[in-house]
């Protein structure tokens, strides 16, 4: 999953991208691991689908934001 930012991508072989846009519970991980990007969300944290599309390399991106 990516936070806003479309050009930070772990797996650019992934299959599916999760951008997720707005949001209010994560905590960056940097903290414990300064290498990686990585967020996490609290257990049973909830997200609406906003966006679902192809992008011009016809990756499927799956466009996100935090149910409160």
């Amino acid at each position: 999953m990516a936070r806003g930012n479309r050009e930070k991508v772990f797996d650019k072989d992934d299959t599916f991208r999760i951008i997720i846009g707005k949001s209010h519970s994560e905590r960056y991980v940097s903290s414990i691991r300064s290498d990686e990007g990585e967020i996490l969300f609290p257990r049973g944290t909830r997200f609406k689908v906003v966006k679902y599309y192809q992008d011009e390399n016809g990756k499927n991106i799956i466009d996100v934001e935090e149910v409160e």
